[in-house]
């Protein structure tokens, strides 16, 4: 299997994959902020899209993709019992947008046809025959 670096993928591509890192750190981070746990769930799902995306498995894109848009949904909802709790202080608020606006940009770069074209084209990538992989070199 031919390993691909970072500064190999397509520009959408790569900024896909920060901005899914990004959120998910984002995310964690300001749950430990706001209520003082890490959630295991989110951190073994954060790092299991992230790797999956990384190693360029078109159906790991689409799986976080998807996830994505629970993340969102989700964050959209607290966002909204906040708004009805009427709470004082704008910081929860901006948290929850903040969040919303990192997994929406993270789930558009992921699904951009430049990024779908590199995944797919990866899994179109000839995998040596007998004799023609490290065999053969030796």
């Amino acid at each position: 299997m031919e390993r691909v670096g970072l500064k190999q993928f397509p520009r959408k591509a790569k900024q896909g994959f920060m901005f899914l890192i990004v959120a998910w750190a984002f995310l964690i981070l300001s749950q430990a902020v706001l209520y003082g746990t890490i959630s295991l769930v989110q951190l073994t799902l954060g790092s299991f899209c992230c790797i999956v995306v990384y190693s360029l498995k078109n159906w790991g894109r689409i799986f976080s993709a998807l996830y994505n848009f629970v993340i969102i949904g989700n964050c959209l909802y607290s966002l909204s019992c906040l708004i009805l709790e009427e709470i004082p202080h704008f910081i929860p608020y901006g948290i929850q947008a903040v969040n919303i606006v990192l997994f929406a940009i993270a789930t558009y770069l992921l699904l951009h046809k430049e990024t779908s074209r590199f995944f797919k084209s990866r899994l179109r990538t000839p995998v040596p025959g007998p004799g023609k992989g490290v065999e053969a070199n030796l």
